[in-house]
């Protein structure tokens, strides 16, 4: 079995010999097995798991809950040791990422920012001192056809390049739409990738390293459903409000629900009858019945990324700097529904008596219910960290940094009908009901924020061999953290039912925000927001080795997150969270047996204190009515303890195996009672299951390879399963997502010399049906489900051309 190294600790180290629950997954290993995606390495990685929809990684019960940019991730993507604020970098194709090492555990020391949970450490393949290059095509179901190359050599004796370049297309969605785009489903995706390196030697003592990358994304957006069925009644048809009570809107406070009226038979035009038919997707999970494709795009999205290395002798002093901006959109269907419009008659109330009579209906209006949810990020970040690392063959070996992060973000949503309902363009403002800033975007509902980030932080660790077999490790991380946000919010109502047509549309924001923040010119509400905090994390631990081939550990880490803002919500009264801390044991062992068989294994305790969790409160009283109900971020305990086995194991020169296990139990530890929309009740969180931390995980691998005068050809059967999860901190059974169990298969033939490959795959081969998130929402149009589905059953084919260096394998 080939070693496999590791930069987990900042330096070169054997896999086996690094004292930390590590899985390396080199980019032969993702080529061989077919781990492509995100979603395919924490399959295969015991105690993560990951959810594509939304972006969040979970490590031993510890991860994001959020997409709130102001409540930072729990797990930390390093890519060339330049930090990602999010986890898709990690998608990137073996082309450009080398080696990708997940770590679990608190990565307090040495990684720092954002790592209480874990890190994604990735590496990215450098330019060669030989000419070499590589060209693959892919082609595949739903029309998916994939092109990359490559090339790397020598500019001179002392400079180096690599270029390399992706195209990403798929043409056919995962999911048929009832309105005959079949092809505007979700899963269709045309994406590019380009990246351009430079990497110099000056002398012997000076190493330098550059790289520019650029990446375009316009997707399908991905493969969450809602599987409820429409309303057929109009009992939720009023949107409760402290200040009119009998308020309904297009969107309702809270629950950013349509108004129900848009699926009622009461006041429609007998030409817009109501839907008697169910939702297609409770029946078929595939099938949509959108009248707006969904569809995010990310564009210009570069990073620039320097890297200096001087060799002191008895040292390495190491920069590592980088700098990295995008946009993203994301465009979906709000209101789940292909009915664009209904045209409504008010039916007014009988003339009280003493009276005269009044008309027997109002006046008719046309309702548009074409709703869109408008999301964006504009982001830009940069960061500055330099390295004292030992080199010396000595008892004493350390590493000391600096570091420094700063980030500026926009974040805006925005819901409404994209200028088709004007009555919601000149609204009147509560209490006064005199005429409020005009709303010429006619959104309903605006929330935004702008914020400011800085980190800076000193750090060291230590290993002290105390004896051959015995080494001592202490690490010691300062870290200070400050962050600045303003936050935007407005929304307007309209009830079409006072007097139809007639009906003003009304400035809610005030009563929404309660009188909170800042009128300004244009209608919004805005706060600013700031908070600083600082901690002191880091390590100790023990590790043995009493063999060449035998090593133990004990290692306690300390993890920090800083504190976070509830910005860009509803102005609300809790704006502010605590830093997140855990106390994180592990006891670890890593055997390899006669060059065969490798098992590494850990035990855990996590003792997690103050996760920042969104929940809900309701202002003045805990009934089932109450208005205004206000999601905020709290901070909540956790109680996290597991066990983790990986195992590799080569019975045969040719035959490899690769079994995984995890068994984790995480679990809230706070006797508190937050809102459950869902049983519209106060419920204790104590002892509920942390979300996406499922108890049971396991996978395993086989790879046997035949050996022919022409080449070799490698057959590959895998099967990953994971116990059902919880989406919410509450574990209301419509919000677990089940257990699955998912298959793949893949053929690869290399001929002798090593120039071409060609590789037959098939993906979810069993076509099973499985959702790695539920949620459910309590709207204006009753309880709605949706679910995360895994994409379908996919076949394919791919072929490899390498040529120069990579031709003979070097």
């Amino acid at each position: 079995m080939e070693e496999i190294v590791v930069t987990a600790q900042k330096r070169s180290e054997s896999l086996q010999e690094v004292p930390i629950a590590v899985t390396a997954l080199t980019g032969q290993t993702r080529d061989l097995v077919g781990i492509q995606t995100i979603q395919d390495m924490t399959n295969f990685t015991p105690g993560i798991t990951y959810t594509a929809s939304l972006d969040r990684m979970f490590v031993r019960g510890i991860g994001r809950s959020t997409n709130n940019l102001s409540i930072d991730p729990a797990v930390a993507t390093y890519r060339d040791g330049f930090y990602s604020s999010f986890n898709t970098t990690a998608n990137s194709s073996t082309m450009f990422v080398q080696q990708v090492e997940l770590l679990r555990g608190p990565q307090g020391t040495l990684y720092g920012r954002n790592a209480i949970g874990g890190a994604l450490n990735l590496t990215s393949v450098r330019p060669t001192k030989e000419f070499e290059g590589q060209f693959r095509t892919d082609i595949g179901s739903y029309l998916e056809k994939t092109a990359e190359a490559t090339v790397s050599g020598p500019i001179t004796d002392w400079l180096r390049y690599r270029m390399t370049a992706g195209s990403y297309r798929q043409d056919k969605g995962f999911f048929q739409s009832t309105q005959g785009h079949a092809n505007d489903g979700y899963g269709l995706k045309d994406n590019l990738e380009f990246e351009g390196q430079l990497a110099a030697n000056i002398g012997d003592s000076v190493d330098l390293w550059f790289k520019f990358n650029h990446a375009e994304v316009s997707e399908g957006y991905g493969t969450a459903v809602n599987r409820s069925d429409y309303v057929t009644n109009n009992t939720t048809v009023s949107c409760p409000n402290t200040t009119v009570p009998a308020i309904a809107s297009i969107v309702c406070t809270g629950s950013l629900g349509p108004n129900a009226l848009f699926n009622t038979g009461t006041g429609l035009n007998p030409a817009n009858p109501q839907y008697t038919t169910a939702r297609p997707s409770v029946i078929d999970p595939y099938t949509i019945n959108n009248d707006t494709p969904n569809h995010d795009t990310t564009t210009g999205h570069h990073v620039y990324e320097l890297e200096a290395i001087a060799h002191l002798g008895f040292a390495d002093l190491k920069y590592v700097g980088g700098y990295q901006e995008y946009v993203y959109n994301l465009l979906t269907d709000f209101d789940g529904s292909t009915r664009g419009s209904y045209v409504y008659t008010p039916v007014l109330p009988p003339p009280a008596p003493g009276n005269p009579p009044t008309a027997a209906n109002g006046f008719p209006v046309t309702v548009f219910t074409q709703i869109n949810s408008h999301y964006k990020e504009d982001k830009h970040y940069y960061s500055n960290e330099i390295n004292l690392i030992s080199t010396a063959d000595s008892a004493l070996k350390y590493v000391f940094g600096l570091y420094q992060y700063h980030e500026r973000f926009y974040q805006p949503v925005l819901i409404g009908t994209d200028g088709l309902q004007p009555q919601l363009v000149h609204p009147l403002a509560l209490p006064t009901f005199t005429p409020a800033a005009a709303n010429l975007t006619d959104d309903p509902y605006y929330v935004a924020q702008r914020t400011m980030a800085q980190s800076e932080a000193a750090y060291g660790e230590l290993d002290w061999d105390i004896t051959q077999a015995l080494r001592w490790t202490v690490g010691l991380r300062y870290s200070q953290d400050r962050r600045v946000s303003n936050e935007y919010v407005r929304e307007v109502f309209w009830d079409p039912t006072l007097n139809g047509a007639l009906s003003p549309a009304l400035d809610i924001t005030n009563s929404v925000t309660g009188g909170r923040g800042t009128l300004l010119p244009d209608g919004t509400y805005t706060r600013r927001l700031g908070i600083r905090s600082h901690a002191t994390t880091g390590t100790f631990g023990f590790q043995w080795k009493p063999a060449q081939d035998t090593m133990g550990y004990f290692k306690y880490s300390r993890g920090y997150k800083e504190s976070g803002i509830n910005s860009g919500a509803a102005i609300t009264t809790n704006a502010y969270t605590d830093p997140e801390y855990v106390n994180a044991y592990e006891l670890g062992w890593k055997q390899t047996i006669a060059s065969q068989f490798i098992v590494d294994a850990a035990l855990f305790y996590n003792d997690y204190q103050g996760a920042q969790y969104p929940l809900t409160l309701i202002p003045g009283g805990s009934g089932p009515q109450q208005p205004l109900a206000q999601t905020a971020f709290f901070n909540i305990n956790e109680k996290i303890y597991g066990a983790e086995f990986e195992t590799h194991w080569t019975p045969i020169d040719d035959l490899t195996l690769w079994i995984n296990y995890s068994y984790l139990h995480a679990v809230f530890a706070d006797s508190r009672s937050f809102y459950d929309a869902i049983t519209k009740a106060y419920v204790p969180l104590d002892g509920d299951t942390v979300p996406a931390s499922p108890k049971n995980k396991a996978s395993f691998n086989a790879v046997y390879t035949f050996h022919f005068s022409p080449g070799s050809l490698s057959l590959s059967g895998s099967y990953s399963w994971r116990d059902q999860v919880a989406s919410s901190a509450f574990n209301d059974p419509g919000f677990l997502a089940p257990a699955y169990g998912i298959a793949d298969a893949r053929v690869t033939w290399i001929d002798t010399a090593n120039k071409y490959s060609i590789i037959g795959y098939i993906r979810n081969a069993t076509n099973k049906l499985a959702f790695d998130y539920v949620s459910i929402a309590n709207t204006a149009s009753g309880l709605t489900t949706t679910q995360s589905i895994l994409p379908p059953r996919q076949v394919g084919m791919q072929f490899q051309y390498r040529f120069g260096g990579a031709a003979a394998g070097k």
